[in-house]
């Protein structure tokens, strides 16, 4: 049987993400494409991160002085509850934010940089699943963890960041999600 044309570059594309560990796998890895509903979000995170990161004048539409106007803007239009978490105890500051589009709509994408010049990203977007579980991704240098709570996916994505670092942030950042209900 042949395949769709649109079938095909939707298969590359999940394809490219490589590698995830989910837990119980003890590292072995498996493939995006066995994985039906996250791999989209994992391959438009990590896109989106690669593309802004390396930005000095404009990694982002909104500063990160204007954090509650962010929030509002990013609310309005991604048509959930955006809350851009503080990540200050944790050594990093909001760089800003931007709309971005998703694959299944619009996307919100937040930008946090550490003293020595680390960043990380979070990337949100509408998810059919309630809740999944965080897991991990890797292409390259970058590296994301990612998981779905109350119909939003998130993905904390980071470059050359070791595992506990990434995993210290994105788990600050769930705990703040499930407070705040954003």
């Amino acid at each position: 049987t042949a395949i769709a044309p649109s079938a095909k570059a939707s298969m590359v594309r999940r394809a490219r993400v490589g590698r995830i560990d989910s837990p119980g796998t003890q590292g072995a890895g498996c493939y995006q494409v066995r994985l039906a509903r996250e791999p989209v979000l994992s391959v438009d995170a990590l896109e989106a991160h690669r593309l802004y990161v390396v930005e000095v004048r404009h990694p982002v539409e909104v500063p990160g002085s204007e954090r509650a106007h962010l929030q509002q803007w990013l609310t309005k239009r991604c048509g959930w509850l955006v809350k851009a978490p503080e990540l200050a105890p944790a050594g990093l500051k909001l760089v800003g934010g931007r709309l971005l589009p998703g694959s299944g709509g619009p996307a919100s994408f937040m930008m946090y940089e550490g003293s020595s010049g680390e960043r990380f990203t979070i990337y949100t977007v509408k998810s059919d699943a309630k809740a999944t579980q965080m897991r991990f991704a890797a292409q390259g240098k970058e590296s994301s963890l990612f998981w779905a709570d109350d119909g939003v996916a998130y993905a904390v994505v980071s470059s050359g960041a070791d595992r506990g670092r990434l995993t210290q942030i994105a788990q600050t950042v769930y705990d703040q999600m499930e407070k705040t209900g954003g």
